[in-house]
Parts: C-alpha cells; structure tokens; sequence
C-alpha cells in the first residue's frame, strides 16, 4: 500500500519519455503499480503503443497519464469483446423458432 501511494504522488511529476529498455521498463513498472495492471506483455505492448501515437512535441509526460489512459483503453477492449460476444448469443428477431 505504501508503495502505491509513494509511486500515486510521484507518478503526477512529468517525467522524460523513455530512450532505451531500462528507462522503459522502470516507466513501465511504475505505471503498473499505479494502474493496477498485470505485468504482462499485453501491458507492455500498450504502453509502448500509446507512447508512439503520441504527438512529437510531447516528450514529457506524467506516469499517472498514462496509466489512466491504459486503464481506459483495458475498459475499452474487454466492453467491445462483452458486446461482440452478447451480440453473437443474441437469437436474431428475423427467424423464426
């Protein structure tokens, strides 16, 4: 617990976007703690993804950003696999029993 809050109010100070795998791994285990994320590579591969879309005039930014907008975009995938898989068991109103 004392370490997420240390990492929480930490993690609002902007912090110079990653140049290699150690400082990219070190933002990663940050942004973990805060989101409460699994340390999988799916979390990695989010990361890294959401850090080349950024606009080029960005190259600091806050942990906490970031990890709330991975939280979103994780809300994201598994609401649109709840409704891909609610929307495939949805008898079609057309056809007839």
């Amino acid at each position: 617990m004392l370490k997420y809050l240390i990492n929480f109010i930490l993690g609002f100070i902007p912090r110079r976007l990653p140049k290699g795998m150690t400082e990219f791994n070190t933002l990663v285990s940050k942004i973990i703690v805060i989101s409460g994320l699994p340390d999988n590579d799916s979390t990695r591969n989010l990361t890294a993804q959401f850090i080349l879309h950024l606009p080029m005039s960005v190259y600091y930014l806050s942990p906490n950003f970031i990890a709330k907008q991975l939280v979103k975009a994780a809300a994201m995938q598994v609401s649109t696999q709840v409704i891909k898989d609610t929307s495939k068991t949805t008898p079609n109103e057309n056809t007839q029993s």
